[in-house]
């Protein structure tokens, strides 16, 4: 099929949002990297910030799974609730503490509560949805809750207090800018391209049969052949019918013939 015809170029105010839009977006992304920078090396927290800062960058909520695992280190509840959940661990980011209940600190010492971060920007609902079903099929029960983004930020102690309100201006100021960006974008696509036809119009007609070459025309019968002349024969005709005209002259002159000669003979 022949590539997708090219976008319309944006007009000047359009193109004057997308720019600003990305201006913002790369000011956020530079405070989100700073914030990153000052956590050392700790990958489970890096992860689970970033998840977060990118969520308030794009102005969307994210999801948080709650359930209780047990494990021989917070490492590996986490890669298990990822595993339980038939999840790609890229796609989300851990919280994970010792389990807070008694009875679970007196039966085993490794049990955890894990909070699993998933972000609409990268986890669909219909992903979401099977990776519940997969944990409800492990025995596991779990609990999902929308939380804000800038909020869960706030709560992580190892984060700067100054960064994190320097970031929450400039990472709402960028969702702003990439809204307005994307829908004039949107509008000026939608007032460019045509309407699509009401119908399609009908296939044309099939095109006809060449025309058959016309049989050669068929040749006269020739004509009957034509019948023998009569004959004369004694005072007959062959057909049977008797002499009339001249036959009936010639009969009655050989017979007078004959009758002479009888005659003389006698004589």
């Amino acid at each position: 099929p022949p590539p997708p015809p090219s976008p319309p170029p944006m007009s000047n105010e359009t193109a004057a949002l997308v720019t600003d839009a990305d201006d913002k977006r790369a000011k956020a992304e530079e405070t989100r990297d700073a914030l990153l920078d000052g956590l050392g090396d700790d990958a489970m927290l890096k992860a689970k910030v970033k998840l977060l800062a990118d969520a308030a960058i794009a102005g969307v909520k994210v999801k948080k799974i709650a359930l209780a695992l047990t494990a021989e280190s917070e490492s590996d509840a986490c890669d298990g609730a990822f595993s339980k959940m038939q999840l790609n661990s890229s796609l989300g980011a851990c919280d994970v503490s010792a389990s807070s209940s008694a009875r679970r600190r007196l039966a085993a010492t490794s049990a955890y509560d894990v909070s699993v971060f998933v972000s609409p920007a990268t986890v669909d609902e219909a992903t979401l949805a099977a990776a519940l079903e997969n944990l409800a099929a492990e025995g596991v029960a779990a609990t999902t809750t929308e939380t804000d983004p800038i909020g869960e930020m706030k709560a992580i102690p190892e984060l700067d207090a100054a960064t994190v309100a320097t970031f929450e201006t400039e990472a709402t100021s960028a969702a702003g800018a990439s809204a307005d960006a994307e829908s004039a974008v949107e509008e000026e696509n939608a007032s460019a391209s045509p309407p699509p036809p009401i119908f399609s119009p009908p296939p044309p007609p099939p095109s006809p049969p060449p025309p058959q070459p016309s049989p050669p025309p068929t040749p006269p019968s020739p004509p009957p052949p034509s019948p023998p002349p009569n004959r004369l024969v004694a005072n007959d005709y062959e057909s049977g019918a008797p002499a009339t005209g001249t036959g009936a002259f010639l009969a009655a002159l050989s017979a007078a013939a004959a009758f002479a000669a009888v005659g003389i003979g006698a004589w």
